[in-house]
């Protein structure tokens, strides 16, 4: 082979790689765009707590399946958690990305910058957190609440920290009560109350009103203090970590809102007792923070 030959060789050569390393330039963020994207749910049990453990496994299972029909994604097996602490360490450690959790026990576990929008159920409208009580106890406002029997749902953070709140707002101590228990569902706390085995309860506002229809006496016996209600309330609410990035998770949300077009999907909302997905933001909180920050500024104060 002749000196021209192998310059124009090498020529070619170099043109080559040249060439090629401009097509992996172009292809490598191509292959990064089609990795698919990875869910990693975590859900923690008291958020979703009237439904039995096994059956949270099995149906969010085939929920997750879903959504990765439908984006050709990625996912691990569902994480079910008793402990919110240790759902903040796997999501630190990046085994969660997408988390299930009561708005309270969030707010306790998790910061704003943390969190980022995802998809959760549409929930009950107009739901509230409602203070009740007997309508012969005499309770006008918190501050009568001391002396008395007080009831919560049991392992509520909203409402331990709600009650404190009103108490301590009131000038009265958690302490001054005559007796604080847990019923495990709301229905037992109107029945608690009804039956006159504790003075004043806190219960959602929706639940009140079920019982209230399937027995009209409940109105008769038992008072709403509408002044006293947490009126932004919601069972539980679903977000991803922030370390998720935005493309992934806005093919993550789009997928999971068209859930409800198949049947299965509809199936699994029957179940969650919701009728469709929606977009859930970290502000969805807020009135969450706000009601922590005031909570923990009079336990500082020794109020």
């Amino acid at each position: 082979m002749g000196h021209d030959a192998k310059v124009t060789d090498m020529i070619s050569l170099n043109t080559c790689r040249r060439w090629l390393g401009v097509l992996f330039l172009c292809i490598a963020p191509t292959v990064a765009h089609a990795a698919p994207p990875l869910l990693a749910t975590g859900v923690y049990m008291q958020a979703i707590r009237d439904i039995p453990r096994k059956d949270v496994e099995i149906t969010v299972r085939f929920w997750v399946e879903e959504i990765a029909n439908k984006a050709g994604v990625t996912i691990k097996p569902i994480q079910l958690y008793d402990d919110l602490s240790d759902l903040k360490r796997d999501v630190v450690a990046g085994k969660v990305n997408y988390i299930v959790g009561t708005p309270m026990g969030l707010v306790q576990h998790f910061s704003d910058e943390d969190l980022a929008g995802g998809f959760t159920g549409a929930g009950a409208p107009n739901d509230a957190l409602i203070l009740v009580v007997r309508r012969d106890a005499g309770i006008k406002t918190p501050r009568d609440l001391a002396g008395r029997r007080v009831q919560l749902r049991e392992r509520d953070e909203l409402s331990e920290i709600y009650l404190n709140t009103l108490l301590r707002s009131s000038g009265v101590s958690p302490s001054q009560l005559e007796a604080l228990s847990t019923q495990k569902n709301a229905n037992a706390l109107v029945l608690k109350l009804f039956f006159n085995q504790c003075d004043a309860a806190l219960i959602t506002r929706n639940a009140f009103e079920v019982a209230a229809e399937l027995n009209p006496q409940i109105r008769t016996h038992l008072q709403v203090l509408d002044a006293y209600s947490f009126e932004d309330y919601r069972d539980n609410i679903g977000l991803f970590s922030s370390s998720v990035s935005t493309e992934n998770r806005e093919a993550l949300i789009a997928a999971a809102l068209k859930v409800e077009n198949t049947p299965r999907g509809r199936q699994l909302l029957e179940i969650y007792r919701t009728d469709r997905l929606i977009l859930s933001h970290a502000s969805d909180l807020h009135s969450y923070r706000a009601l922590l920050a005031t909570h923990n500024k009079l336990a500082s104060n020794g109020r």
